[in-house]
């Protein structure tokens, strides 16, 4: 991971009035400055402050479901692979061997016993521990038993696979109890996932927790597209540093079966799932577990944004979607039905992207950098106003200077 250039105090003091007006209560607090979506400097700071310390989303149980399966990411700068082990245990790894540096497996996905390095052929089991070295047997004092992959600690919660890169922090389940008891009936551990969308996008992360999170901009920006889930029937939690839950009302979803996924808002190719209640048949749920972990719930499908930060204005984005198993059972032609509804989907996201980029050009622009821009919030925007303050929150350690 990279280090930061200036000091935390620093970057702190020298964003500190303009830190001061984001942490006001809502009908006061102005959104964070520009520097904080374009700035090495900060975006190092987070690295260092949240991204190192926190339980980061990489994928789903789903997607390393027999023993053997892997798929790799990068990390913060790291090269990563996570695997299902013997045991049938998740697994996080470096993918950097323990010989010469050369990766133990290349970008992708697949099935193996083994992680053999092209280089040298040195090879290591699923758990990262090595177990081919050949033509070592003349080194002195070199013992194969020793030497494994590090890793990263895993914590899989409704399906979701965490990883972490602090060795002590506090296991992320007990946290989230509040979450777990409120998205039960949704049963997101049995999910099947696929993937919708995947590339770079030329973004600030934190522009895309906004603006998942909030429900103002459904007004303007999908208007025409969100009409079954108007702004004036969302709502919002108050501020908690474990997650963001905001959520939207379907009027007549029961009655008329209003649904987000077909053009006309009713009849969806996708049936709601069984075993909601009333009231979660006529809502749509965002929530975002910090830092970024962001997923949908809504009658027919469940949504997750795997969001890996590279640099101030560029994240790697896949969107998922996820089934309940007796969906994809039990719907005729499931796979052109899942991409009827997705088509809605992805338009829709196609109008959030547009966004983010339009933002993350004009917080670069001269006049907004000299101005220091800091927008008002509306009484719908109280997501962005958690957002930034649990963002201050964590790169000052709840100590801004004076």
């Amino acid at each position: 991971m990279s280090n930061g250039n200036g000091t935390a105090t620093d970057i702190l003091s020298a964003n500190a009035q303009e830190f001061s007006n984001a942490l006001k209560p809502l009908n006061e607090a102005s959104t964070l400055p520009p520097d904080c979506y374009t700035s090495d400097e900060f975006f190092n700071l987070e690295v260092r402050e949240i991204f190192s310390r926190e339980w980061v989303s990489v994928g789903r149980a789903d997607m390393v479901e027999n023993v053997g399966d892997y798929f790799t990411i990068e990390l913060l700068g790291e090269p990563l692979v996570i695997c299902r082990d013997e045991d049938g245990e998740i697994q996080c790894l470096s993918r950097v061997c323990r010989h010469r540096a050369a990766e133990v497996v290349e970008p992708g996905q697949g099935n193996t016993r083994r992680f053999q390095c092209r280089y040298h052929f040195w090879n290591y089991d699923l758990t990262g521990k090595l177990v081919g070295a050949p033509e070592m047997g003349e080194a002195r004092n070199f013992n194969k038993e020793k030497i494994c992959l590090p890793k990263l600690r895993v914590e899989v919660w409704q399906g979701f696979i965490f990883v972490n890169f602090d060795p002590d922090a506090e296991p992320l389940a007990p946290r989230l109890a509040p979450v777990s008891e409120h998205v039960k009936n949704y049963r997101l551990g049995d999910m099947k996932s696929f993937i919708m969308e995947d590339g770079i996008r030329p973004f600030n992360w934190k522009l895309l927790m906004d603006n998942f999170m909030e429900f103002y901009h459904v007004m303007g920006l999908h208007s025409g597209s969100h009409d079954p889930m108007p702004v004036h029937l969302s709502r919002a939690e108050e501020y908690n540093d474990a997650y963001v839950h905001s959520w939207g009302h379907i009027p007549g979803a029961l009655d008329e079966y209003k649904t987000l996924w077909s053009p006309s808002g009713a009849h969806s190719p996708i049936p709601p799932m069984e075993g909601l209640s009333d009231a979660e048949m006529q809502m749509g749920q965002f929530y975002l577990v910090y830092p970024h972990t962001l997923f949908f719930l809504t009658p027919e499908i469940v949504g997750y944004y795997r969001v890996l930060p590279h640099a101030p204005g560029e994240i790697r984005l896949t969107i998922f979607t996820l089934y309940r198993p007796e969906t994809i059972t039990k719907v005729s032609n499931f796979e052109a039905s899942r991409q009827t509804a997705e088509a809605s989907l992805s338009f829709i996201n196609s109008q959030d992207m547009w966004a983010c980029m339009s933002m993350q050009r004009c917080f670069q622009s001269p006049l907004t950098q000299r101005d220091r821009l800091q927008g008002r919030l509306s009484s719908y925007e109280l997501p962005v106003n958690n957002i930034a303050r649990y963002v201050i929150n964590k790169v000052s350690n709840g100590q801004l200077p004076a």
